[in-house]
């Protein structure tokens, strides 16, 4: 009687301690669900349902993609998407996160949808197709769902802002991409009737270039390593004196570009790299598209740029004594090669390249500052663009001075407005650059 009741003893405590494990056990497994992380017991892993996102480990590179698609060009979106499937990037060690806003459904697409989506790139071994095959993510602090449609405004500084900080906490990385896709205007002010980037036609708004920079600089909470902005005069001074604060290096066309954009299978392809940083990275950017006007800036040099550029307009100016010379050079530079004609849209901005501007009225210590931080693809640009002129749809020139470019000091300007001395157009039509070629003065 003493040894059966010595065995239903200890069965009774083996019987307690099982039942304190599978207790504890399933309050571990609701715990870690309601984080949405993934438990791991005596080396199995178990992985709840992923309707949020979580905490990964930390990687090489990861590469953030804002696609505001809520226009005319959401199938160039979903093409590009397609394209960043085919790479075959290793995964493990990098992470390509996409935030894909739509315009309609997706005509000709498996899967038809209307509204913001939020991405983890994966590999689709079948290549080129009408499906996009990567892992649909939901994030709390963007209020997307994996499983229910939302629609976001792109153009709301505070939505860039929060899927920056969003992907660097679940993502974690040595090193930071960020691909800016779709439309750019180039310069913009804070009373601008022009979009900069991020149009969306469901809110009818844009983000300027100053509020994109903060954006990109408060999420992140320090600089990229690249800055790449897949658009139209994606490097132009204007922008450049913005970016300088969010990112190390920027690669952008300072001229026109097609809808379709980059090559982005060859693109990602390059995190295969070794050893890579945002230079690199930005340099095998260069190399994999067909663009030549593609070029790659050294952030770190914009504020040298802006000030030999702005020393380069004052001397020009003061050179202009009659009405005639600004006629003759305004005329020049317009029918230049250097010079870039708009889209026959109702407002066009044109831009010149510095570096040719430079050459061809003696600016030889301003092409020196150039060629040290920029690397175009074309030999004949220096990659940096700066704002000329608007012209109507019939490129014409337009009368009318835009007020965005006029230096107010009232704080409306763009960073490099708000700091030229000799360039942009003066208030007080003081002879600035500007002022002379374009009847502001004379």
């Amino acid at each position: 009687m003493v040894l059966c009741g010595q065995i239903s003893g200890v069965f009774m405590e083996l019987f307690k301690k099982l039942l304190i494990g599978i207790l504890s056990f399933v309050v571990l497994l609701f715990y870690s669900c309601k984080m949405d992380e993934a438990v791991v017991v005596v080396g199995v892993s178990f992985e709840p349902e992923r309707e949020f996102n979580y905490v990964h480990e930390k990687c090489d590179w990861t590469v953030m993609v804002y696609m505001p698609a809520d226009n005319n060009m959401e199938k160039d979106a979903m093409e590009d998407i397609n394209e960043m499937e085919v790479a075959d990037f290793d995964s493990e060690k990098n992470h390509v996160i996409v935030l894909v806003d739509t315009n309609n459904s997706m005509e000709g697409y498996e899967e038809e949808w209307k509204g913001t989506r939020l991405y983890e790139v994966v590999h689709d071994k079948n290549g080129m197709n009408n499906k996009i095959a990567s892992l649909r993510l939901g994030c709390r602090e963007l209020n997307l769902s994996s499983t229910r449609e939302c629609e976001l405004d792109m153009s709301d500084p505070d939505i860039l802002k929060n899927f920056v900080s969003s992907t660097k906490k679940y993502y974690p990385a040595e090193h930071y991409a960020f691909i800016m896709w779709g439309e750019c205007s180039g310069y913009s002010g804070k009373k601008s009737d022009l979009r900069a980037v991020a149009f969306d036609d469901t809110s009818l708004s844009y983000m300027d270039n100053s509020d994109f920079a903060d954006s990109l600089k408060n999420g992140l909470e320090k600089k990229f390593d690249m800055l790449a902005l897949d658009s139209c005069f994606g490097s132009e001074i204007e922008l450049l004196s913005e970016f300088e604060r969010c990112a190390e290096y920027c690669v952008g066309i300072e001229g026109l570009q097609k809808t379709e954009g980059w090559d982005y299978r060859s693109l990602l392809n390059v995190l295969n790299q070794e050893n890579a940083d945002g230079k690199i990275l930005g340099q095998s950017i260069l190399e994999s598209q067909l663009k030549d006007n593609i070029s790659l800036v050294d952030l770190s040099g914009v504020k040298s740029l802006c000030d030999e550029f702005d020393l380069f307009a004052g001397k020009i100016a003061e050179s202009i004594k009659i009405k005639t010379t600004a006629e003759k050079m305004k005329n020049e530079i317009l029918a230049s090669d250097f010079c870039f004609m708009p889209h026959e849209s109702s407002v066009n901005p044109v831009y010149v390249d510095i570096k040719s501007l430079a050459q061809k009225y003696g600016g030889q210590s301003l092409v020196s500052c150039i060629e040290k931080m920029s690397e175009c693809k074309n030999q004949n640009y220096g990659g940096i663009g700066v704002f000329f002129c608007n012209m109507d749809e019939n490129n014409n020139l337009m009368e009318k001075i835009p007020a965005d470019y006029v230096k107010n000091g009232d704080g409306s300007n763009c960073s490099f407005v708000e700091n030229s001395n000799h360039y942009a157009f003066s208030k007080g039509k003081s002879g600035t650059l500007l002022d002379k070629l374009f009847g502001n003065y004379f």
